[in-house]
């Protein structure tokens, strides 16, 4: 097992212990609605105050929508990617 394949493994292990805890705690807790976790709800908006100034609009909504997009879909697609990486990149 390469080291690509081993971050694919993980990356999608930890996408998938987080969608079974984000199950668990919406089944536990008081409310019935499902919190989907995304990098603007961990990260103090302060830190994220340059995606403001990128100076092409485009880029600016991509960072965004990465931004705001759930977490655990960010992580099964880091995984997919370093599977990706692995098939073209990896020793042969």
């Amino acid at each position: 097992m390469t080291k690509f394949s081993l971050l694919g493994v993980l990356s999608c292990v930890a996408g998938a212990l987080l969608v079974v805890f984000q199950f668990l705690s919406s089944i536990m807790g008081k409310e019935t609605n499902w919190k989907s976790l995304a990098i603007s709800n961990l990260v103090n908006e302060k830190y994220l105050a340059w995606v403001d100034q990128i100076p092409f609009s485009w880029l600016e909504r991509f960072i965004e929508t990465i931004i705001q997009a759930p977490l655990f879909i960010i992580l099964f697609c880091l995984g997919g990617l370093f599977f990706v990486m692995e098939y073209f990149l990896g020793k042969k």
